[in-house]
């Protein structure tokens, strides 16, 4: 987690979440994204919400796509291949 201001009872850091899917030809590189996340005023972990409003998450890295022989960025698209397999990992993580 990063940089730290204080609201209140809340402390707002953020946490950098990575993506890079390998088995994609046309995604030659990884994504990033910082999150912001709000801690009790003791900055306990465990007391910790990660918000992942599409609002809030700030790129870090952009992806890069091949489309017929051209390399071009796509904001929509990285947010297509970021968020399922997030969604997917917490929707898991809640029914176990």
């Amino acid at each position: 987690m990063h940089g730290e201001c204080d609201s209140g009872d809340w402390t707002t850091s953020s946490a950098e979440v990575w993506y890079n899917n390998p088995g994609l030809r046309d995604m030659p590189n990884q994504l990033g994204f910082r999150l912001p996340v709000f801690c009790d005023e003791f900055g306990s972990e465990a007391d910790s919400l990660v918000c992942c409003h599409a609002a809030l998450i700030e790129p870090i890295q952009v992806g890069l796509y091949f489309e017929d022989d051209r390399l071009l960025y796509d904001p929509l698209e990285d947010f297509d291949r970021f968020w399922p397999p997030i969604k997917q990992a917490l929707c898991e993580a809640v029914s176990s």
